[in-house]
């Protein structure tokens, strides 16, 4: 196979359908050498997918899952790209996704990460509406008072991912956030104004349950701090936008669980 430019990590902790799709959206991508990481967090390998036959996927597998950071670490490990770029197992790629960014990425090297917008889909994969970020250019300010990126979007440069150490494995929830933050203090983050990926909503995501305190919270407050004096933001109105953004989060988490989809 041709040395591959980019790498996609897919970290999974089920074998269904929808994993099936996501990594059947992949390897239809075309224009560009990749590789696709299809990291099994827990689970073992099924030799009967097609796809794990295809000379462009890897399969490594963890047979203890420590998370979704641990995996994602794990599996760039096995990476040879240039770039990485991320996808869920329950989400796909759209037409094109992968050379709109390759280009971006390789033509404007101020950038450190690169999102697109979301195509918004249910559970059938029934199209509800757009996601994303409507914004030209360097997002990083309103990265100071939320996450602008759709993980399973993103696509950033690997000798920058290994030079900050990859995703803080201790985080169990927001660890996407804490990392772009981490990146933003090297460079412009972006979000590519077309929906390239189909963003899958539905009550399983782990998403719903980030709680509003815990290592997640601390690492983001944190990393905002930086990113705000990194920019030359001065520090006490960033303090206030930290603290309504964790107040924000607290009522989220509230919603949820009076709604009934967190339990415990």
């Amino acid at each position: 196979m041709t040395t591959p430019k980019l790498s996609i990590l897919l970290p999974t902790n089920v074998l269904n359908p929808w994993l099936d799709e996501a990594v059947d959206s992949v390897l239809r991508q075309t224009g560009v050498a990749f590789e696709l990481i299809v990291i099994h967090d827990g689970i073992e390998t099924d030799l009967g997918r097609p796809w794990v036959h295809d000379p462009r996927v890897t399969c490594v597998v963890n047979e203890t899952s420590h998370g979704l950071a641990h995996a994602l670490n794990v599996g760039a490990r096995s990476a040879h790209g240039e770039y990485l770029a991320r996808l869920d197992g329950d989400d796909l790629c759209l037409d094109g996704r992968l050379t709109a960014q390759v280009r971006l990425l390789d033509d404007s090297p101020e950038i450190a990460v690169a999102g697109t917008l979301a195509r918004r889909i249910d559970e059938t994969g029934k199209v509800t509406g757009t996601l994303g970020v409507r914004r030209d250019g360097d997002v990083r300010p309103l990265m100071l008072t939320r996450n602008c990126l759709i993980h399973s979007s993103t696509m950033f440069r690997r000798e920058l991912f290994e030079q900050l150490g990859g995703y803080d494995s201790a985080l169990r929830q927001m660890e996407d956030y804490e990392l772009w933050l981490r990146m933003a203090r090297h460079g412009d983050v972006v979000v590519i104004q077309q929906e390239l990926v189909a963003y899958r909503v539905h009550s399983r995501q782990m998403s719903r349950g980030a709680g509003p305190t815990g290592a997640h919270i601390h690492g983001v407050l944190e990393g905002r701090v930086r990113l705000a004096a990194a920019l030359g933001y001065p520090r006490v109105p960033q303090l206030g936008r930290n603290i309504l953004w964790w107040g924000a989060q607290a009522m989220r988490h509230r919603g949820w669980r009076q709604s009934g989809y967190l339990r415990g």
